[in-house]
């Protein structure tokens, strides 16, 4: 017996050292592995943090190269429009078109440094931006209301109450006014708007719908609201076919 398990000993003792000589060299090539991996990252980090103050600089010094040629060039159109030239009716569309998208970029780019400014600083500890999205879509429904009557436009509202979302209450504001005015450009002349505002799943949803055949949608108010909901990481969806806007922010836990 004893003969016997001597060379079982002795195997059983090989395949031991076997395995663990396997098992080092696993872990040592995990630890190099997991050792390039972590000097990949610092990479991107250092990469990611260049790119972040490269997009600064140039937001930036774009925005101070470009607001003050759009102010004189908007102060022109404003002049021309206001002096009553009598010209002709095509020709005053296309100045308030112009006038119109001269001033969505200037609010653009104000977004554009108040968020660059903002990214610089240093937020405090625990510090959450929140805003009251149903009293401010209230306030632009209220604002958008004489424009729509002009226009013989019906706006049809369903808020839900109490809905607050991150963001500051300026930049949420001017997302949503921004939208209304994209949304009444677009609108036909006595057609339904219909404005809804719902809290779900920890998301709030702003859907404005309209029927089209207005402006062809050239103020740039999306743009403006797409650029301020992604900063505080939301979204906008827009489908001009079905004539629909819808944007949606995080709620901050406070509904």
């Amino acid at each position: 017996m004893s003969a016997i398990s001597t060379p079982v000993n002795a195997l059983v003792l090989a395949g031991a050292l076997f395995i663990f000589g396997v098992l080092h060299h696993r872990s040592d090539s995990a630890r190099k592995k997991i050792s390039r991996l972590n000097r990949m990252n610092d990479e991107m980090a250092r990469e990611l943090a260049s790119m972040k103050l490269f997009k600064s600089e140039f937001l930036s010094r774009a925005g101070e190269a470009l607001s003050s040629p759009l102010h004189r060039a908007s102060e022109a159109v404003e002049k021309l429009r206001a002096k009553g030239l009598g010209l002709p009716a095509e020709i005053e569309s296309s100045l308030e078109v112009l006038f119109l998208e001269m001033a969505s970029i200037l609010r653009i780019l104000r977004v554009f440094e108040e968020m660059v400014s903002r990214g610089e600083e240093a937020p405090k500890p625990g510090a959450v931006s929140r805003a009251d999205l149903g009293s401010i879509t209230s306030d632009a429904v209220h604002k958008a209301a004489d424009s729509a009557s002009e226009r013989g436009i019906s706006l049809a509202v369903s808020l839900d109450s109490g809905v607050r979302v991150m963001g500051s209450e300026e930049h949420v504001s001017e997302a949503v006014d921004s939208l209304f005015r994209e949304v009444l450009h677009r609108a036909a002349p006595g057609s339904l708007v219909a404005v809804t505002l719902t809290s779900r799943d920890g998301t709030a949803r702003l859907a404005i719908s309209y029927e089209g055949g207005g402006g062809d949608g050239a103020t740039l108010g999306t743009g403006i609201a797409r650029l301020i909901a992604t900063s505080f990481g939301g979204w906008l969806n827009e489908d001009p076919e079905k004539g629909l806007l819808s944007m949606s922010l995080p709620l901050t836990g406070g509904r």
